[in-house]
């Protein structure tokens, strides 16, 4: 539920939330299974839409993107089930096709809706650059977290 509350809560500064939110979601894909991974996946979304602030008069246009950002998550968190757990490729060979997949894929669906007049071109760095950014910092914060968890300091 934490990926819930946390952009409901927090809200602002959207770097921090989203680091937050990203290290939750690699965290669970190595440590849930199935369904369990459901709430992290959706949460998130639905907590900052919830929040109403987020993008100020322009968050009734995140509704908008809700969809697109649920199947982000779930392609940075699917990625890190198949590549790390099911094929064993190092955690950072990972993380960069994780955070590929989830930032291309919701800067291209922003750009996408931008270019239909769905949405306003404030989306499309938010959806972009923030998006790799967070799932960058929130993929060395996970690591970190995992080391921690798992008291192995020295292997990767």
């Amino acid at each position: 539920m934490a990926c819930f509350f946390i952009p409901l809560f927090i809200g602002h500064p959207q770097l921090v939330v989203g680091i937050i939110i990203n290290t939750l979601l690699i965290s669970s894909a190595l440590s849930l299974k199935g369904y369990r991974l459901l709430p992290v996946i959706i949460m998130p979304g639905l907590g900052a839409l919830s929040r109403g602030i987020l993008f100020g008069p322009f968050t009734v246009y995140l509704l908008y993107l809700i969809p697109f950002i649920w199947l982000g998550n779930a392609l940075l968190v699917f990625a890190f089930k198949y590549f790390k757990l099911n094929k064993k490729i190092n955690y950072w060979i990972t993380l960069l096709i994780g955070i590929t997949l989830k930032s291309g894929f919701l800067f291209l669906a922003a750009l996408a809706l931008f270019k239909l007049g769905i949405i306003p071109a404030i989306f499309l760095a938010a959806m972009g650059i923030t998006q790799l950014i967070t799932a960058f910092c929130g993929g060395v914060a996970a690591f970190g977290y995992e080391k921690i968890r798992s008291h192995n300091f020295l292997t990767t």
